[in-house]
């Protein structure tokens, strides 16, 4: 079973920044969840997403 950290919190509030660094110190890798959920091939970020079956492949070719 693989173990990880997971960081929640609001948008903002500097997850991903905590998760980067934390990530470096530790030697682990750095997954940021919106980047398998978010499309960024549109003109607003943020307003599409993947669906559900991209999504699941995107975050299984990572950890794999």
């Amino acid at each position: 079973m693989a173990e990880g950290i997971m960081i929640l919190g609001p948008s903002g509030a500097g997850k991903t920044t905590l998760g980067r660094r934390t990530a470096q110190r530790l030697g682990l890798a750095f997954l940021d969840i919106d980047e398998f959920i978010w499309r960024k091939d549109t003109p607003k970020p943020f307003t599409a997403m993947f669906s559900r079956e991209e999504r699941i492949a995107r975050l299984q070719q990572a950890v794999s």
